[in-house]
C-alpha cells in the first residue's frame, strides 16, 4: 500500500512540474517495484486457481451449489 501522504506528495510534485527530488524519485521507484512484485504474485495465484478449477472433480455436492 502507498500511504496517502506519499500519493499526495507525488501528485503535488508532478502538478508543480518539479519532480527532481531524489527522495521522491526513490519513493516512486520503490513503489513501482513493489507493484511489479504484487502483480507477479497475483498472476501466480491466478494461475494456481485456474489450474485447480481445470482439474476440479465433482465432490458430490448439489448441483448449483456454490459452496
Amino acid at each position: 500500500d502507498i500511504p496517502l501522504q506519499d500519493v499526495r506528495q507525488i501528485l503535488e510534485s508532478r502538478r508543480s512540474g518539479v519532480c527532481t527530488c531524489t527522495t521522491l524519485q526513490d519513493t516512486i521507484r520503490t513503489k513501482a517495484g513493489e507493484i511489479v512484485h504484487k502483480i507477479a504474485a497475483l498472476r501466480d495465484l491466478q494461475s494456481e486457481l485456474e489450474d485447480l478449477l481445470s482439474r476440479w472433480q465433482d465432490c458430490g455436492g448439489r448441483k448449483g451449489s456454490a459452496a
